[in-house]
């Protein structure tokens, strides 16, 4: 819509970062809290800061993040320049748990990709477990151009070299149809 309202944000910031006003979000809450701020371009220290330590005061507390959350809530604080060891190694154990990989489509393997390539954090694990899920049968053919740019660009920014991984983006890419998908990259 492009509204901007300062002391409307000010205020729910203050509200949020209160003594325990965030122990009564639920996970999903912080979640979406996170990517709003991120997809608003709001970087309050106070509020990033209470938002980490609540995603972190309960260790189960990923356990409950579905895809989405997971994705987004990386995203965001990637977006925002929030380089947190802690959340981040907390965001890798929860998307290496057995089986929870396998449910990623492809927009969210790309996303993560890009998450932890724009923070610089080298989660060779993690990185090894998505390249694996790349290279699952059928699942390249769901990359479509942005998640083919986006993972590529992941592992080059990363310096990861991974020949079958980028022998399947290219596979991909050239395959009918796909190349003329593509579109110049605006900033």
């Amino acid at each position: 819509l492009g509204i901007h309202n300062d002391a409307l944000m000010a205020g729910l910031i203050e509200h949020l970062t209160q003594q325990q006003f965030l122990a009564k979000f639920s996970p999903q809450s912080i979640a979406y809290t996170i990517w709003a701020l991120a997809t608003l371009g709001i970087s309050d220290e106070r509020l990033v800061a209470a938002l980490t330590a609540e995603l972190l005061r309960v260790p189960q507390r990923f356990n409950n993040f579905g895809v989405q959350e997971v994705c987004n809530t990386a995203w965001a604080f990637a977006k925002l320049g929030v380089q947190d060891e802690a959340l981040m190694t907390a965001i890798s154990r929860r998307i290496l748990e057995p089986g929870f990989l396998a449910t990623f489509p492809a927009p969210n393997l790309a996303q993560t990709l890009w998450t932890y390539a724009t923070l610089g954090i080298r989660d060779y694990q993690l990185i090894k477990a998505i390249s694996d899920r790349l290279l699952d049968q059928g699942c390249m053919a769901t990359f479509e151009a942005l998640s083919l740019s986006t993972s590529a660009w992941a592992f080059a920014t990363l310096s990861i070299r991974n020949d079958d991984v980028m022998a399947a983006l290219a596979e991909r890419i050239l395959q009918p149809g796909v190349l003329r998908t593509f579109e110049a990259q605006t900033t």
